[in-house]
């Protein structure tokens, strides 16, 4: 198929933040057929109501760092993830203001007292707005939408999976997060990890480039800008 087609457009960050980039084999060939448009993102922050406002809806003092558990992904690892992190991160709830959201899954663990815990958010990307820390799996869909937003993560990818392992290791190696292996996460390290996160500046600040090149990227417009192009050659 991508050898047949006249134009591929690539719905990922420009290299070299191309999340994606260790799961793609592009052969020399067609590489001029190519095109990485960013991410396709429903709402820009500037769209999102204010940070003040959104504390308000989500029950938040706005006095600490707020750390957005984003569980996504396939029920059983989803499931697995929640009620392995969430004593964990019940530790931290003296330091950190801590939401979780479970992706329309009612979890069969107690939720530790401090956490604002959500089976469904209509529009996680509020709190992406208003999170200082993202922690979540690592496929490219919640990875491109935190990053489009500035946010540092904590990534956990599911274990084995070689696409996530490879989107985590891409940006890790742009110093936007972390990786923690699932088969290696303690509490111990789950702590050090989020204060290495939110006390080192340089996490966000490479986060924050992730949101300048979205910022400047408008995926869409140039969808249809293409297939005009290619309808146009066709007459």
């Amino acid at each position: 198929v991508w050898a047949r087609s006249d134009k591929i457009l690539i719905a990922d960050y420009p290299p070299p933040l191309t999340i994606s980039k260790q799961n793609l084999v592009i052969p020399a060939r067609i590489k001029n057929k190519v095109e990485f448009i960013g991410p396709i993102i429903d709402k820009r922050p500037e769209d999102l109501p204010s940070r003040e406002d959104i504390e308000i809806k989500y029950r938040l003092n706005g006095d600490r760092p707020i750390i957005f558990f984003h569980a996504t992904g396939p029920s059983y690892e989803r499931r697995k993830l929640i009620e392995e992190l969430l004593p964990m991160l019940g530790k931290l709830v003296d330091r950190y203001e801590i939401i979780a959201s479970f992706g329309g899954m009612n979890p069969e663990v107690s939720i530790p007292g401090g956490i604002k815990a959500f089976e469904w958010v209509d529009e996680p990307l509020e709190l992406f707005k208003i999170s200082d820390l993202v922690i979540c799996r690592a496929g490219q869909t919640t990875l491109a939408k935190a990053l489009s937003y500035g946010k540092p993560v904590l990534m956990i990818p599911i274990s084995a999976h070689g696409e996530q392992l490879g989107n985590a290791s891409s940006v890790a190696g742009m110093g936007a997060g972390v990786i923690i292996r699932q088969e290696e996460l303690t509490a111990e390290l789950l702590e050090r990890t989020v204060e290495e996160l939110l006390s080192n500046r340089s996490y966000t600040i490479n986060a924050e480039k992730y949101a300048e090149f979205s910022s400047s990227l408008n995926p869409l417009s140039r969808m249809v800008e293409v297939a005009e192009e290619l309808l146009s050659r066709a007459r």
